[in-house]
C-alpha cells in the first residue's frame, strides 16, 4: 500500500537503513539532530503539527514492517 503522504515510500533501501540508523541514534540521545532524518521531521512537523513526531514514527515504521513482511512471509 502506497501513501503518498508517507515519504519513505520514495526512499531507496540503501536511504532507508540510514534512516532507520538516525533513528535508532536519536532514540539514545533523545533528539533527532539536523541530519537527513531531521529534515524528514522538520517536514512532518510543518505538515501535521503538534503529531509531526508521532507521524514520522509511524510512518517510517510501517515502511520498515512492510518491508519486512514482503521479505518474511
Amino acid at each position: 500500500m502506497v501513501d503518498n503522504n508517507n515519504v519513505f515510500y520514495s526512499k531507496t533501501h540503501e536511504e532507508l537503513i540510514l534512516l532507520f540508523e538516525q533513528f535508532l541514534e536519536s532514540e539514545k540521545t533523545g533528539s533527532i539532530p539536523d541530519n537527513e532524518l531531521g529534515k524528514i521531521r522538520d517536514e512532518y512537523c510543518e505538515r501535521y503539527r503538534p503529531n509531526g513526531i508521532l507521524m514520522l514514527i509511524t510512518d517510517l515504521t510501517r515502511v520498515l514492517a512492510e518491508l519486512w513482511y514482503e521479505d518474511n512471509r
